[in-house]
């Protein structure tokens, strides 16, 4: 078997190159790969607690730890002790990561069109579908 004709090793290159380009492009506004995908998941619902975003970006609660102290250290969140439970943490949006919403949908969209140029509506909707179903077939 070539492994570089799987249709697994064309997917994870992909992934990687959408990463690199995202990468390149939200670097210009100070952030790095999935802080805009928290940002917009706060913007939809701010105040989630560490075990929701670990759900929501699929990673482990560890994980957030780091992603939350980045961003709290860069002033894009701030932290709030839950006042029934001091276990519990909210995070929330702060001003400045507020600001970055917009700059994050506009590269998400950039990413979209430059990386489905040259495919029609239909086949934009049949790759969605199967990628879904590949998804669904791993998880």
């Amino acid at each position: 078997m070539n492994i570089s004709e799987t249709i697994g090793y064309l997917l994870v290159q992909v992934a990687r190159a959408h990463r690199a380009k995202a990468q390149q492009m939200l670097a210009k506004h100070g952030l790095h790969p999935g802080q805009e995908i928290l940002l917009m998941h706060l913007c939809d619902c701010d105040g989630l607690m560490h075990s929701e975003i670990a759900q929501l970006l699929d990673v482990t609660p560890a994980t957030v730890s780091k992603i939350v102290d980045r961003m709290e250290a860069s002033g894009l969140v701030r932290r709030q002790t839950d006042a029934d439970d001091q276990r519990v943490s909210h995070v929330y949006l702060s001003a400045d990561g507020r600001k970055l919403i917009e700059p994050s949908e506009l590269v998400w969209g950039e990413l979209e069109r430059e990386s489905f140029v040259n495919m029609t509506a239909e086949e934009r909707v049949l790759l969605r579908r199967l990628l879904m179903q590949v998804l669904k077939n791993l998880t």
